[in-house]
């Protein structure tokens, strides 16, 4: 634990903030005067393993009491720095960004299957996820609504 503090702990992955009624100067030379000691390191590379590739659908039902049944499935996809990664901005738009979205449009408004429906992009510094959630309308078969989602659209 004291190497990971040693490594990690010291003004190179340091961030700060100063807020308030301060003066500026006077705080930098405060900071400078506690900080300046601290002797420099170079961080660490940090160690991110990958993830094995994943080869076909991974399927998780957890049953509980609840008032509507809840469906999410998420799809990798590419890091945050990739230029596609702006092409699943907009497919989560286009699918789920407001009433007149595509998702919203068709099971929530025309097909009443689900109560809500929700769709993102997390990309991150490892691959990233695109996630879509909907909360199934109560008296309707959550695999109904599953299978409505995944048709293409008329």
């Amino acid at each position: 634990m004291l190497a990971f503090y040693d490594a990690w702990y010291q003004p190179a992955n340091c961030t700060m903030v100063v807020c308030g009624d301060v003066d500026p100067a006077d705080a930098a030379a405060k900071i400078i005067e506690h900080f300046a000691p601290i002797p420099a390191k170079r961080l660490p590379e940090p160690f991110v393993p990958e993830e094995p590739p994943q080869e076909g659908e991974r399927r998780f039902e957890l049953e509980m009491e609840v008032q509507l049944p809840r469906l999410l499935a998420a799809f990798h996809t590419v890091r945050a720095a990739d230029p596609r990664d702006t092409a699943f901005d907009v497919l989560q738009c286009v699918l789920a960004a407001g009433k007149s979205s595509r998702l919203h449009e068709r099971l929530v408004r025309r097909d009443r299957l689900a109560a809500s429906v929700g769709a993102w992009n997390d990309a991150r510094r490892d691959p990233g996820l695109f996630v879509v959630s909907m909360e199934v309308q109560e008296g309707v078969a959550p695999a109904r609504a599953e299978a409505v989602l995944w048709e293409k659209p008329p």
